[in-house]
């Protein structure tokens, strides 16, 4: 998982906030970016599948 940071206007940011619904803002926003066609292009260019995305908070300990 990496992290970095994004720049957005308020009005986009408002727009964000309304359109996530029950999901958090990251996989809200992850899920929106799998959907472009931009990004389904060079992913498979590149052979790069997604996976599934971790739930929030840090995972369990394996026991």
């Amino acid at each position: 998982m990496k992290r970095f940071l994004l720049e957005i206007t308020d009005e986009l940011d408002a727009a964000i906030a309304a359109a996530v619904g029950d999901k958090s803002r990251n996989a809200a926003i992850e899920d929106w970016l799998w959907r472009i066609g931009d990004v389904k292009q060079a992913a498979k260019a590149k052979s790069i599948e997604r996976t599934q995305r971790l739930g929030r908070g840090r995972p369990k300990k394996s026991e």
